[in-house]
């Protein structure tokens, strides 16, 4: 009944933001707390099932590339719905991370990404050269990136085939919202530093090398409410005024984890837990 529910959630959550439907931050915020009250409640129902249960914490580091990818209008009369002006370049990216594993199923994870946007304007898209700059002098976009997000993920192993799911490796999917302080870098970015919200999705593969070291490549689409990670503003049909652009970004990565503390199964936990009790028994 939770993963039907969760997935319900999801579904429309996705829906209505790729629809770019005005969503208020206190939407997104409510979302964030029913995803993490499924994982618990999740939790709490099989704390006396499982054996491979792992109430542990990770920390960890990745690696990768980021690119720019397009820009959406949600206004019904607008020309173009969804575009793209720039050659986009790929830079690196670097973040930091801690993991809490709720169940062999459900992990939420705290991340902080560091990366940076770039491209120049591509003559061939068809799109007209922007007010007062000409064909000779074509404009440029650089773009710093600060982000902070909430990440709740799945293991697709557990979640479809629990009886034949192996611990070395699985594949997982990912969803979450945060903050992103966006940064101007080009000369022409007359905008201020602003932290706006954001909406991300992803998925990848994870490596198990040993009980404590863990390593996993991963992707995720980065959606940002804003009109400025390309340094542009786009402005309505016969007017001033500044549209509700959303634009968004893609980043990939390869990633080390280090899990804290000492591995221990929930059986185990169960299983000492009696001997105590029946020795402090004996004892008396």
């Amino acid at each position: 009944m939770c993963l039907k529910l969760m997935n319900k959630i999801i579904c429309c959550a996705g829906i209505e933001f790729m629809g770019l439907k005005q969503i208020s931050l206190k939407s997104y915020y409510i979302l964030a707390a029913i995803m993490t009250f499924i994982t618990q409640n999740s939790y709490a129902q099989n704390l006396g099932k499982s054996v491979n249960y792992n109430n542990s914490w990770e920390i960890g580091f990745s690696g990768g590339v980021s690119k720019y990818l397009e820009s959406a209008n949600p206004h019904a009369n607008a020309v173009y719905k969804r575009f793209n002006y720039w050659n986009a370049d790929y830079n690196g990216n670097f973040s930091l991370f801690l993991i809490k594993n709720i169940s062999p199923t459900f992990w939420a994870e705290i991340e902080w990404v560091n990366t940076k946007l770039s491209g120049s304007w591509n003559p061939a898209n068809g799109y007209p050269v922007p007010p007062n700059i000409s064909d000779a002098d074509l404009p440029i976009f650089k773009t710093g990136i600060n982000q902070w997000h909430l990440i709740h993920g799945i293991n697709l192993n557990q979640l479809i085939a629990p009886a034949i799911a192996t611990n070395k490796w699985h594949t997982f999917i990912m969803g979450g919202v945060g903050m992103t302080l966006v940064k101007g870098l080009a000369s022409n970015d007359l905008f201020s530093d602003k932290f706006e919200l954001l909406f991300l999705y992803g998925g990848g593969i994870e490596y198990k090398i040993n009980t404590k070291i863990r390593v996993r490549i991963e992707t995720a689409i980065n959606k940002i409410r804003t009109d400025r990670l390309d340094g542009f503003h786009t402005v309505d049909n016969n007017s001033f005024s500044i549209s509700r652009i959303n634009e968004s970004y893609q980043y990939s990565s390869i990633g080390m984890s280090y899990r804290l503390g000492k591995a221990e199964s929930m059986y185990r936990k169960i299983r000492n837990s009696k001997f105590k009790s029946v020795s402090r028994k004996n004892k008396r």
